[in-house]
C-alpha cells in the first residue's frame, strides 16, 4: 500500500487511448505509476517492460522508481501517445529528487555525529566509573 505524499499527474487523451502518470513518494522511495484507458498494444507493453515498468495487477498500472532516464521515457511516451508536448511537471521531478537524496545524506550525517558525540559521553562517563572503581580497590589494598 503506498501512501501518496507528492504526487504529480500528467493526464493525455486520445480517442483511443489516453495515459495518466502519477509520481509519488512512499517513504523513502520515489516511484511513478502509469495508468491507461485501455491496454496498450503490445510494442508499448514490451516498451514499458524494456524500461523497468512492471505490471501492478491490483492497481492495474505499469509501475516503477523514479530517475532522470525514466522521466524523459514518460514524456516521449506521452507524446507518442498523444502527440503533446512533455508536460512541464516531469522536468521538475528530478531536481526534487536530487534535493531529497542530499536532505537524506546530510540527516544521516546529523545522525552519525549525534551517534559519535553520545558515545563520546558514554566512553567518558565509563572512564570516570572505572577511575572510581579503581581508586576504592586501591584503599582496599592499603589496608
Amino acid at each position: 500500500m503506498s501512501k501518496t505524499t507528492n504526487a504529480t499527474t500528467i493526464a493525455t487523451t486520445n480517442s483511443a487511448l489516453s495515459l495518466k502518470a502519477k509520481q509519488f513518494t512512499n517513504g523513502n522511495t520515489e516511484g511513478i505509476e502509469l495508468y491507461f484507458s485501455a491496454k496498450p498494444d503490445y510494442k508499448v507493453i514490451g516498451d514499458l517492460k524494456k524500461h523497468g515498468f512492471r505490471w501492478h495487477s491490483q492497481k492495474e498500472c505499469w509501475f516503477r522508481r523514479v530517475d532522470a532516464n525514466v522521466l524523459k521515457y514518460v514524456a516521449s511516451l506521452n507524446q507518442s501517445i498523444n502527440g503533446a508536448k512533455a508536460p512541464k511537471a516531469t522536468a521538475k521531478a528530478q531536481p526534487k529528487a536530487e534535493s531529497k537524496a542530499k536532505a537524506q545524506t546530510s540527516k544521516k550525517s546529523e545522525k552519525k555525529s549525534d551517534v559519535n558525540a553520545e558515545l563520546l559521553k558514554e566512553v567518558e562517563r565509563l572512564q570516570k566509573l572505572i577511575a572510581e572503581q579503581n581508586a576504592v580497590i586501591a584503599k582496599i589494598l592499603e589496608k
